[in-house]
């Protein structure tokens, strides 16, 4: 990206963004803000930087996603014991802790899955292990409260992810997860 003059990365808190309101005609959000301290206070923050008629899409962890099979129950159940000492530990703590996760989640995705959509390798497999255990926070919250909180903060036209037919080509999570997208009045 550093060769593309239309790209500029900006690093900013979701709660306190360096954009003046009404400033973007879209604004997306996947798998970040249910990783703060409030999900819907990241929501609401964000939410104001879209004009008039623009659209706003956020997606986050749900619990309708955890309970989807039998593996996903164990690894939650888990993650409520492991993530509230693990987020503690130093990033160098972090690791040896994680690691007998590592083969689990490899076995999962490239045996039992069988690689439907994303083939595990070591990297994405550990990747996956600190996406769940290494986070302060990791809110779950389902397509109607995020709804819900679209509609009070004015937006129209809703729609949810776990509502739209899912192309063969998106993995089951992505649509099992709450996603809301809606249009600013």
């Amino acid at each position: 990206g550093r060769q593309n003059p239309f790209l500029h990365v900006i690093q900013a808190s979701a709660f306190h963004p360096p954009f003046a309101e009404n400033t973007f005609d879209f604004v997306y959000s996947q798998g970040v803000l249910h990783h703060t301290y409030s999900t819907r206070a990241a929501v609401e923050s964000i939410s104001g930087l879209v004009g008039n008629g623009g659209r706003l899409y956020v997606w986050v962890y749900s619990p309708k996603d955890e309970m989807r099979s039998l593996t996903r129950r164990f690894l939650y159940a888990t993650e409520k014991v492991v993530r509230p000492i693990c987020w503690r530990l130093p990033a160098f703590l972090q690791l040896p802790l994680l690691l007998p996760f590592v083969p689990l989640y490899l076995l999962h995705q490239n045996v039992v899955l069988r690689g439907e959509k994303i083939r595990y390798g070591w990297r994405e497999a550990i990747h996956a292990a600190r996406d769940r255990f290494t986070p302060r926070y990791a809110h779950r919250h389902s397509d109607e409260e995020v709804s819900g909180w679209f509609h009070d903060l004015g937006y129209a036209q809703l729609q949810c992810a776990s509502q739209r037919p899912r192309p063969d080509y998106v993995p089951l999570g992505f649509v099992t997860c709450a996603g809301v997208d809606g249009v600013r009045r």
